[in-house]
């Protein structure tokens, strides 16, 4: 699986740089459940495939290793305190919420980012549940 992240990232020649930027991820990766793993790689499809950069790099730099570090809490059905790494976030997986300024699209962020944070990424990789908005 770890040559599946690569791959996938390496298959879009504009991020392949991102393995670079980000080498501790392959050791947070390999952290992950298979079914984890799963969910991680089909949120890096679906972003790659909509040029979603941000989402990217948020993906590679925290929500994964928020997943491995089990920095998340239960807090109530389908509810999670995220310890990122600017402080505690509440979110739920359904319907998708946080209180940070990425998933309002608030400044530096923009209306394209709104929704996708790692926060709740996060949570989706923990509790292995995401399906692709292309799906729905």
């Amino acid at each position: 699986m770890r040559s599946d992240l690569a791959d996938l990232l390496a298959s879009k020649g504009q991020y392949s740089h991102m393995l670079r930027s980000y080498p501790d991820v392959f050791g947070y990766f390999d952290r992950l459940t298979g079914r984890q793993r799963t969910v991680a790689l089909a949120m890096l499809s679906y972003y790659l495939s909509h040029d979603r950069s941000r989402q990217v790099h948020k993906l590679l730099k925290h929500a994964i290793r928020y997943a491995a570090e089990r920095q998340l809490t239960l807090a109530g059905y389908q509810q999670w305190v995220v310890k990122g790494d600017h402080g505690e976030r509440h979110v739920a997986i359904w319907p998708d919420s946080c209180y940070c300024d990425m998933f309002r699209g608030e400044p530096p962020f923009t209306d394209e980012d709104k929704g996708d944070c790692s926060h709740v990424m996060a949570a989706h990789i923990l509790a292995a549940l995401w399906v692709s908005p292309d799906d729905i």
